[in-house]
């Protein structure tokens, strides 16, 4: 449950605020993990700090030699100045020489090379380097930023970690065409749940084949690998003749990074997650390329998400990003299109692994009765999945762009509305491991994923105005601060969950439901229920 605190602090650093006293004080009473403190310290000590941010960066130096070392390795007059002469750097680096060199070069915003990220890669991988040192060149890296061309050598070095598995051919054999679309991160985004379905279910009149890779829950945002493994018996295809024999058969294969495709942009995102590196265009780069030229696809859609429940906080931060995605992958022969999508308000109801698959379910014309939903977001949704699915397959097939877009929209209308989209994500959950039984069930009763799981309903304390979501505040409470056990990075370990049912710029009663909470009883073992009501009501600004 404490991984909640250090996940707010990253999350007050990110958006350029000092951390709050009471933050602190809570900092300074919890232990963390070595590694999970060194993207603070290095934070702290290249900002100007707060007293109570003084005395927590000191606190954890002082605590931890482990965290004190390596700190003061990569900022030896930083480390003094707040240890105010009680401490000396060791006579032994705790560095292996390329190491080193990595993070004088990036605190000197030197040149580094591909052989560098190579070598350190390839050790951690091996487990030759802690990840207390990853996270501290990942925490480097975010603060100091990478050139262009290091970006490029970072991406280069994740690729070559693993296997490159190349489907093109096999989709070339069979006259079809791989096309995939993958997000940069936003809160409530279930487009990857859903739209794999639409495409398949276009499959039949359209050449199409799509390899699917989905990420893990990054930060605040949740991913669609953990949602995923919240169905039971869900398995995601393992590269190489099993993605083929899925693709064959069913047209669309949800794959992720593996122990032979990309393994380093695996261990880095999961380490990413834990230690708030996460906002950072070289490492938001060489993560997102990485994946996609180990397994490139004939075209590419970015859906680059910017605003207050994304990791972009503009558009111009979203368009740069686009921008650099887009011509690395044209350079490496990926045709790329993007489209940029604000979170000024939610574009989803559901937060949380479980709650999204129901809620994706019901975009997809699934029955419930459980839970009233947000019908604008659910419209919202299908509106999202539509555009996407027409951006894509106009880019890269002359049969779909000659279409009008009307009638474009009115074919995956019909594709929605009698179920057809519905019946192909039974078909996926089927070839990938889930029993076909519990795929009927699943697709015939969503909410039979919510058993044996409590509710507690988030009231409106006086009659107003939503103003406003803090959706990062919802997503790390959601993630960390409800996660049953002290592993939430675990996929589908964490099934709490939160149904919003007022969204910003809509009115409120006094005692009208804001938001239904999802928890394992475990959760309301340990938290007591007003600080759960509490913690929900505070992301709601009202006036």
């Amino acid at each position: 449950m404490h991984e909640h605190l250090i996940a707010k602090a990253y999350s007050q650093l990110e958006l350029g605020h000092n951390l709050d006293r009471e933050l602190c004080l809570a900092l300074e009473k919890t232990r963390f993990a070595d590694y999970k403190l060194i993207t603070l310290c290095v934070r702290l000590l290249t900002k100007a700090r707060s007293m109570s941010e003084e005395s927590v960066v000191t606190h954890f130096l002082k605590s931890s030699a482990v965290v004190r070392s390596l700190v003061g390795c990569a900022y030896p007059n930083e480390v003094r100045g707040v240890m105010r002469g009680d401490w000396v750097p060791d006579t032994e680096v705790p560095l292996n020489g390329d190491d080193l060199e990595i993070v004088t070069r990036l605190k000197q915003r030197q040149q580094i090379g591909r052989a560098l990220f190579q070598s350190m890669l390839d050790r951690f991988l091996r487990g030759k380097v802690s990840p207390s040192v990853i996270s501290l060149a990942l925490a480097m890296i975010a603060v100091h930023g990478l050139s262009t061309s290091d970006a490029r050598n970072l991406t280069t070095a994740m690729v070559r970690s693993g296997e490159t598995f190349d489907y093109r051919p096999f989709a070339n054999n069979l006259r079809k065409r791989i096309v995939r679309r993958y997000p940069t991160g936003g809160l409530s985004e279930k487009v990857a749940l859903i739209l794999p379905s639409v495409l398949a279910a276009l499959s039949g009149e359209i050449p199409l084949l799509s390899t699917t890779l989905v990420g893990r829950s990054l930060g605040f945002t949740g991913g669609t690998w953990d949602k995923l493994s919240t169905v039971p018996g869900f398995t995601f295809a393992e590269p190489g003749t099993a993605t083929e024999r899925i693709l064959a058969e069913n047209k669309v294969a949800m794959c992720t990074t593996s122990a032979s495709m990309n393994p380093a942009d695996r261990a880095l995102y999961l380490l990413r997650s834990e230690t708030g590196a996460i906002i950072s265009q070289p490492l938001i780069i060489s993560s997102i390329a990485s994946k996609h030229l180990a397994m490139p696809p004939h075209r590419m859609l970015l859906d680059v998400r910017f605003g207050p429940g994304a990791f972009l906080g503009d558009v111009n931060g979203a368009r740069n990003l686009a921008n650099n995605l887009h011509t690395m992958l044209e350079n490496e022969g990926v045709p790329t299109e993007d489209v940029l999508i604000s979170t000024e308000k939610l574009n989803g109801g559901a937060i949380g692994n479980v709650v999204e698959v129901v809620e994706a379910l019901v975009v997809m014309g699934a029955d419930q009765e459980r839970i009233q939903w947000n019908g604008p977001l659910l419209q919202s949704q299908k509106a999202i999945v539509t555009r996407q699915a027409i951006q894509l397959l106009s880019a890269e097939f002359d049969e779909f762009r000659v279409l009008d877009r009307g009638d474009l929209e009115g074919k995956i209308d019909r594709l929605f509305t009698g179920r057809d989209v519905l019946t192909y994500f039974n078909l996926l959950l089927r070839a990938h491991g889930v029993a076909p039984n519990l795929a009927d069930e699943v697709c015939a009763r969503p909410e039979s994923l919510l058993q044996n799981l409590e509710t507690v309903a988030i009231r409106a304390p006086a009659e107003g105005y939503v103003r406003a979501v803090d959706q990062v505040a919802l997503g790390n409470y959601v993630n960390f601060g409800l996660a049953a056990n002290d592993t939430p990075n675990v996929p589908g370990a964490n099934r709490s969950g939160v149904v919003l049912f007022k969204n910003a710029g809509e009115s409120v009663r006094s005692g009208e439901v804001l938001a239904l909470v999802y928890l394992e009883h475990t959760v309301l073992l340990k938290i007591p229920l007003n600080e759960i009501s509490t913690s929900i009501t505070n992301c709601f600004q009202l006036s």
